[in-house]
């Protein structure tokens, strides 16, 4: 009895039903909190904010042109240059054809993520990706205040806070990718790869709306400020990245409201492309299971 009792082992603690500890404190809570972020960006807040954007760019855009106007106008009379008024009135015709358009491709990019399903095996790669760019949105904001301050410019404060509203919208997709028709399925590496890839650039196509209002509405405001002279407008158009010496800072903010109705075309282009190669990647993944099947 003594010798069986001896030989005998005892059963690893899985087996018995107890589960070792995990030591993950830290990454429960991580987990808890990020359930509470996610519970916050909801899939209805997002698509709120989606829908919202896309009016109030279309209104947006349409406040801009008549800002345009009025502000071809007043520089005509003041500088003596009637064709300035010219110049005005053709950034408008610029602007209802390229409303038209975005209008247009704003419609075709929600129908096409609504007819391009997609599978991934497990969303902990969206969970994480939604969680960094929380991060990188709060520090972006952040250190936006503390530009702000150092500038004394509260124009300063504006393209990071611009920039964190598009990263967390984007972040919102990551933490409920089923808003741009992805589900959770089996797969093999090279489906989750093209699944992952698929979901990141429906994500690009369902936040082209706020991206179409944000850029609008900057456009709108350098119009306005070019009426109060060119210190109040240049404190918006230090934002460009580019060199707008020797043009009038009215027009800097129609030629944005018109780039703003372009954002829905060039990212309808190139999200396609990118739809292509990643369908063309799937059936070459999917060649060595169909002659398979075709031996049997």
């Amino acid at each position: 009895m003594t010798s069986e009792n001896s030989g005998s082992s005892q059963p690893p603690a899985e087996s018995a039903g107890v589960s070792p500890p995990k030591g993950t404190l830290l990454g429960d809570i991580v987990e808890k909190l990020l359930g509470l972020i996610s519970g916050f960006l909801s899939p209805g807040l997002l698509e709120t904010s989606i829908g919202t954007s896309k009016r109030l760019g279309h209104y947006t855009v349409l406040a801009g042109a008549a800002l345009t106007v009025i502000y071809g106008l007043i520089a005509a009379v003041k500088m003596e240059a009637f064709q300035l008024l010219i110049t005005a009135l053709v950034f408008v015709g610029a602007i209802a054809v390229a409303q038209f358009a975005a209008a247009k491709f704003l419609d075709a990019a929600t129908r096409i993520i609504a007819n391009t399903p997609s599978r991934v095996s497990s969303p902990a790669f969206f969970e994480c990706t939604g969680l960094i760019f929380i991060i990188i949105a709060v520090g972006l904001v952040l250190a936006g205040f503390g530009i702000a301050y150092y500038a004394r410019s509260i124009a300063a404060f504006v393209p990071p806070l611009v920039l964190a509203g598009i990263i967390v919208s984007f972040a919102t997709i990551m933490l409920h990718p089923h808003v741009v028709n992805v589900a959770i399925g089996e797969g093999t590496a090279g489906e989750e790869a093209i699944g992952i890839l698929m979901t990141i650039t429906k994500a690009k196509l369902k936040i082209v709306p706020l991206v179409f209002f944000l850029i609008a509405a900057l456009g709108a405001l350098i119009v306005f400020a070019g009426f109060f002279g060119e210190r109040a407008a240049a404190s918006f158009t230090r934002m460009l990245p580019i060199d707008l010496y020797g043009v009038p800072f009215g027009f800097v903010g129609s030629a944005l409201i018109v780039l703003a109705c372009m954002v829905p075309i060039i990212f309808y282009f190139f999200c396609l492309l990118q739809f292509l190669f990643l369908d063309f990647t799937r059936a070459v993944l999917a060649v060595p299971g169909k002659l398979d099947e075709l031996k049997k």
